[in-house]
């Protein structure tokens, strides 16, 4: 029964997390154009390198600029008609960027963007969720092939750890 109520505990906490607001820093939206030099590949993420269709840019090209990654910039974020998402993050090398209005410093995003009764993201590009990031760990030792490197999945498995809650990595 315990185990229940810390379970049940956590997924509470979690709910209540996901259910509140939070703020967070937005990259630069400005406008402008984005005049391809090179056939670089368009990523969903920069940091993370995620091109899931292989989007590349078309030489000659021009693209609608949305925003930047900071003030001084290294990623443009334009927008590739066509790619899914169409959203896309570029290297500046890659091309020619134009832009059409001051960049100013980056604003926090406010919990007005939900304008539609459905409760969803209006804004192209943002997300209106979060994921709640828990592990059960003797399941995370059965589904990973740790090959003993892990010690927490070796104590468990010779009885030595007794796993009674979930770990909470975050939201």
């Amino acid at each position: 029964m315990r185990n229940y109520q810390q379970t049940l505990a956590a997924l509470c906490l979690g709910t209540l997390f996901s259910l509140s607001s939070f703020s967070s820093y937005a990259s630069i939206a400005t406008s402008g154009g984005f005049t391809a030099s090179q056939s670089c590949e368009a990523f969903q993420s920069f940091r993370k390198q995620t091109n899931p269709d292989d989007t590349k840019l078309v030489v000659g090209k021009q693209y609608q600029v949305k925003a930047l990654n900071e003030r001084d910039y290294r990623w443009v974020h334009i927008l590739v008609p066509g790619a899914q998402p169409a959203m896309r993050w570029v290297n500046k090398d890659c091309g020619t960027v134009n832009l059409n209005q001051t960049i100013s410093e980056p604003t926090k995003k406010q919990d007005n963007r939900y304008s539609n009764s459905r409760k969803s993201c209006s804004t192209v590009g943002d997300f209106d969720s979060y994921v709640l990031a828990l592990t059960w760990q003797p399941g995370f030792c059965e589904h990973f092939s740790y090959k003993g490197t892990k010690p927490e999945c070796n104590a468990i498995n010779d009885g030595k750890l007794k796993i009674t809650n979930l770990t909470l990595h975050g939201l």
